[in-house]
């Protein structure tokens, strides 16, 4: 990288990582961690919202009537269960929202010390991804029959280890890449990894 730093931004932003008597790799760790918030959703955001666009546009330009239904005129030319009949089923709705949030706070859990900008970032992706998926389940598929759970099931476990996991890997980022653990003997930075879980 040079006395440039990361992207030309300064000697500041330089990452030593793998030196010899240098384990900084926290701003390779942030670098990683701001890439994968990122692009993940990409391809969903892509699935969702171009193609539909881009099919609806498509059979515009052929000529075929799209007959959705538009909430500023109240009212459809098409009748309601019709319409919803040739909407396209959302099939494993559920499972696949409860991974993609179960990804993303892992991601945030175990790596929250190296990129403190995350749950913002989460925060804004989670917003669109909400009126994404709004759109999806009441315009774009059909409804999905509604049942009641009474937990969220294996979910509950899964985040509740993400937690432990996440305070025990941020100790041990604080402890042994951060500048503060620099100044440490090996026995002070297990014994501040103890303290801080």
């Amino acid at each position: 990288m040079g006395t440039d730093g990361i992207f030309g931004l300064g000697a500041e932003y330089t990452d030593n990582c793998g030196d010899t008597g240098n384990n900084n790799c926290m701003s390779l760790l942030s670098f990683q961690l701001l890439t994968l918030m990122i692009i993940k959703p990409v391809p969903k955001f892509f699935q969702d919202i171009i193609i539909p666009l881009l099919k609806k546009m498509f059979r515009r330009c052929q000529g075929t009537k799209v007959d959705d239904f538009s909430p500023s005129e109240g009212h459809s030319r098409m009748h309601y269960l019709l319409r919803e009949m040739q909407k396209p089923n959302a099939e494993d709705f559920r499972l696949s929202e409860f991974n993609e949030k179960i990804i993303q706070y892992g991601y945030l859990m175990l790596f929250a010390a190296s990129f403190p900008l995350a749950p913002l970032l989460a925060l804004i992706i989670n917003i669109i991804d909400l009126r994404v998926d709004g759109k999806r389940l009441l315009w774009w598929n059909r409804r999905p029959i509604p049942f009641r759970d009474n937990d969220i099931g294996i979910w509950f476990h899964i985040l509740r280890f993400m937690n432990v996991l996440g305070v025990i890997s941020n100790a041990f980022l604080i402890a042994f890449t951060s500048e503060f653990g620099q100044s440490l003997t090996l026995a002070q930075k297990f014994l501040f990894v103890i303290g801080f879980e």
